[in-house]
């Protein structure tokens, strides 16, 4: 019959010396069942930090903005404190599990808030620029069709460039702004040359950017220089455009590669703006039509 204490030394997963057996099933029992607690607790902590984003996101942009200077410098650090806190607190679990458990699942859990974090400060910065897009949108003249925002929340790049649309078409020069999902075409004054004038847009979801080699382009039948060219998917339309530098043109080939990349992460992540962000846009944008009506008629009002 066995006594107490060596039960209770088997139960620990100790050698009995009585027996000479060493009964190591219950230790890696242990070891495991410790295991899968530290990883619970970090996917619970994990839970309730997202649920509290999530909250915040809910929250009006409106009342972000609103809010005292000490609480907008608290949620800016809040990302960097959540990481550091929470990379503490796994590591102080591994000192307490004697570095018991697997490595591997430490570093996929460090991994995983990284991103988190990341994502987060992302979606932050995203969220600023939705007024800037929407006022700069009000600065165009002649709009025509859906927001910016209705699609779109990031200007990617700018630039001058020349644009041939049909085969045999004259080249016309246009200002280009590439955000993510579109491609839009303004024109600037002949005189005031910091008034744009909307000229179109193009859904980039809808089309393949391709080098064009310079010379005489089969396509256009014209002879090109730095360009490059957009294919709709599934029609016969193409677009060419031409840089005034070679420069330039690699810039913009970035810039497209870069906005497909964008869509793609956003799609991953489910990244979009909420209706009440769009509606809170689309004021922003009547508000600052009506100030330029207003100031234009006082320039224009008759001296009495």
């Amino acid at each position: 019959m066995e006594s107490a204490e060596g039960a209770g030394e088997v139960q620990n997963g100790h050698s009995d010396p009585s027996n000479g057996c060493l009964c190591i099933g219950q230790a890696l029992q242990n070891r495991d069942q410790m295991r899968a607690n530290v990883i619970n607790e970090i996917m619970s902590t994990e839970r309730h930090y997202i649920k509290h984003l999530k909250d915040i996101c809910e929250v009006p942009w409106s009342d972000h903005r609103d809010s005292s200077a000490q609480n907008q410098n608290s949620c800016h650090h809040c990302n960097q404190k959540y990481y550091y806190i929470s990379s503490c607190y796994i590591l102080s679990m591994i000192t307490d599990c004697n570095q018991s458990f697997d490595y591997r699942y430490v570093a996929a859990a460090l991994a995983v808030m990284r991103n988190v974090t990341q994502q987060i400060n992302e979606r932050k910065r995203r969220l600023e620029n939705i007024d800037k897009i929407a006022q700069w949108q009000a600065s165009v003249l002649d709009w025509e069709g859906d927001d910016i925002l209705h699609r779109s929340s990031e200007l990617i790049y700018t630039g001058e460039m020349s644009w041939i649309y049909q085969p045999y078409g004259r080249s016309q020069q246009r200002v280009f702004f590439l955000f993510d999902h579109q491609l839009v075409l303004c024109k600037k004054d002949l005189i005031r040359r910091d008034i744009l004038y909307y000229k179109g847009r193009i859904d980039m979801d809808r089309y393949t950017v391709r080098d064009a080699i310079d010379g005489r382009d089969d396509d256009f039948n014209v002879s090109v220089k730095n360009a490059f060219k957009l294919h709709n998917r599934d029609s016969e339309e193409i677009h060419i455009f031409l840089a005034k530098k070679p420069e330039e043109k690699i810039r913009w080939l970035r810039a497209f590669h870069e906005e497909r990349r964008m869509v793609q992460e956003d799609e991953k992540i489910g990244f979009e703006i909420s209706e009440y962000q769009k509606r809170q846009a689309a004021m922003t944008v009547r508000k600052v039509a009506k100030q330029k009506v207003s100031v234009l008629s006082q320039s224009c009002s008759p001296l009495k």
